[in-house]
């Protein structure tokens, strides 16, 4: 099942990735998948970005020039813009995908505070 986190934004796992009635139900057309390894683009007529993460404590998500969290900033961001819906998901909904979640929701509320300085 997918969670709302925003409008717009959804949160998942496998299952809701792979569940075309609620993908469907949710307007959900872009789709970060933070499990490739684990998981294929299942739906070709979706827009995937996809990070091969493994689920260990100790795998590095994020690098340290900011790539990453930029390509997930822009994808989410131009879902968006396009009156789209976008699902983060990963294996089980828990880790990676909040991990991917999150470090957006903290690098759009640094955006505003620099912006008002």
């Amino acid at each position: 099942m997918c969670v709302k986190l925003k409008d717009g934004l959804w949160i998942g796992d496998a299952e809701s990735s792979q569940n075309l009635e609620e993908l469907e139900k949710n307007h959900i057309t872009w789709v970060v998948n933070c499990a490739g390894r684990e998981l294929d683009n299942h739906f070709p007529h979706l827009r995937y970005l996809t990070f091969s993460w493994d689920d260990a404590a100790d795998f590095v998500l994020f690098d340290a020039g900011g790539v990453v969290l930029e390509q997930i900033c822009s994808f989410v961001d131009d879902g968006l813009r396009a009156g789209e819906s976008v699902l983060i998901h990963d294996l089980h909904g828990v880790s990676r995908c909040v991990a991917a979640s999150t470090a957006y929701f903290l690098a759009k509320a640094r955006a505003r505070i620099s912006a008002r300085r």
